[in-house]
């Protein structure tokens, strides 16, 4: 077995249920003993599968199947239920996010995925899952089809905030990855994307590169030596510039990975193999800090890409700490107070969602409500704070503690400040 770091609970962020079916599977995992699959070296652990949400459209990707470790799958209107990266029928797949940083490799758990050959990633550590969205939006170009994905790179300090999103009608779905730094020194590493091709229901095929402005260069698989005459093929396109690029035998781009080496720039565009491919970034945070990189997949049938704009550059805002307090320490039935929840520097430069737990001899429900989305506030732009009333519904002399919990785009201090109470008074 793999490397595995421990699960962290997080509330989960609130949102509106997308107009589509989102799929949430999540089955327990069995010590099963690995079978090998000679064909391709693929190792297969039944029946443990790796929780997902499905972006389900009319297509042309009629499936785009993000894990909440950060890997993916996708299907083609134009391939039926064969899926586009390998295993063909695995869900997730060979695809997916990584990172390099201080000799170590933190990947997706494909060791539970049920069938697998990343094999030549050799030792790596699986992400920890903190939260996945549902699916969100209306699959329009003003309100696409939306997963957000956050897991923490160990105990780095670093957390990813992956979001995925689809347009329906689209032959590409766009990946971003936003990088934030906790940790207390400033943290360097590579971030990859890369998958095992399975183009058109074949597991062989060729590589073909493209340039485009600010230094993006894009690589992928071909139905033909360079993709010419253009036909089918799976492509990498960065938005954000200045990757390395890496096209060739499968088992080579795990195994380059598996290096802690940023890609090579390389491809075999004229060699007919059973190919992945996939791009990286060198990236340096500081402490604080917070960078994000794009990428789109596309899975043309006609070889050509959508045209792909150069991105506007995304700032980078360091997180703030979050903190709470009360505006009153009691109350009885009928009586409100509030719990402040603030930023410290502030104002927010961008909404920050703060989450919380509630706890104490207090029941929520039965001797107080809270205003607004249950385990988040969120303090609007500009704004240094946001409340969430309690209103007390009976005189219970008990008590109602907020707890702040660790999220994207604010840290907490580890102090009395993260923990607020208000008591709830007798006559």
């Amino acid at each position: 077995m793999k490397p595995k770091t421990k699960l962290i609970l997080r509330a989960g962020l609130a949102l509106l249920a997308a107009s589509i079916s989102a799929t949430w599977c999540l089955l327990a995992a069995s010590n099963s003993q690995p079978i090998v699959d000679a064909a391709k070296g693929t190792t297969t652990d039944t029946p443990a599968v790796t929780p997902f949400r499905d972006i389900a459209s009319v297509g042309p990707l009629t499936h785009v199947w993000i894990g909440n470790e950060v890997s993916c799958q996708v299907q083609h209107v134009a391939d039926g239920t064969t899926h586009e990266f390998y295993p063909p029928g695995t869900i997730p797949g060979d695809c997916g996010t990584f990172i390099a940083m201080g000799g170590t490799l933190y990947a997706p758990d494909f060791a539970n995925h049920g069938t697998t050959a990343t094999g030549n990633l050799g030792t790596y550590t699986v992400f920890t899952p903190i939260s996945q969205t549902p699916v969100t939006g209306t699959g329009t170009s003003a309100d696409p089809f939306r997963v957000v994905t956050v897991v923490d790179v160990a105990a780095t300090g670093l957390r990813i905030q992956q979001t995925d999103a689809y347009v329906i009608g689209n032959e590409s779905y766009q990946t971003d990855i936003m990088i934030t730094n906790s940790g207390e020194g400033a943290a360097s590493g590579i971030l990859y994307r890369a998958g095992d091709a399975f183009l058109q229901g074949s597991d062989q095929g060729y590589g073909f590169t493209e340039v485009f402005g600010g230094n993006r260069n894009a690589v992928g698989a071909s139905a033909n030596p360079n993709n010419i005459p253009p036909g089918r093929i799976e492509e990498w396109i960065p938005l954000t510039g200045n990757n390395n690029f890496y096209e060739a035998f499968y088992g080579e781009i795990w195994h380059w990975i598996g290096t802690k080496v940023a890609f090579p720039n390389l491809c075999g565009c004229t060699t007919l193999q059973d190919n992945g491919a996939g791009i990286s970034w060198n990236f340096s945070i500081p402490a604080g800090g917070t960078v994000t990189y794009s990428h789109t997949t596309t899975f043309s049938p006609t070889g050509g890409a959508t045209p792909s704009p150069t991105p506007t550059p995304t700032a980078t805002v360091a997180p703030q700490e979050a903190f709470v307090t009360v505006s009153r320490n009691s109350v009885k039935k009928g009586q409100q107070a509030a719990f402040i929840v603030a930023l410290d520097p502030g104002p927010a430069v961008l909404p920050v969602t703060v989450d919380y737990s509630m706890s104490g001899s207090a029941t929520l429900g039965t001797d107080y409500t809270l205003s607004g989305t249950p385990g988040q506030v969120t303090i609007p732009a500009g704004d240094f704070s946001a409340n969430v009333i309690l209103t007390a519904r009976k005189n219970v002399n008990k008590g109602a503690t907020m707890t702040l919990i660790p999220g994207v785009g604010y840290f907490l201090s580890g102090f009395a400040d993260d923990v607020a109470t208000i008591r709830i008074k007798k006559k």
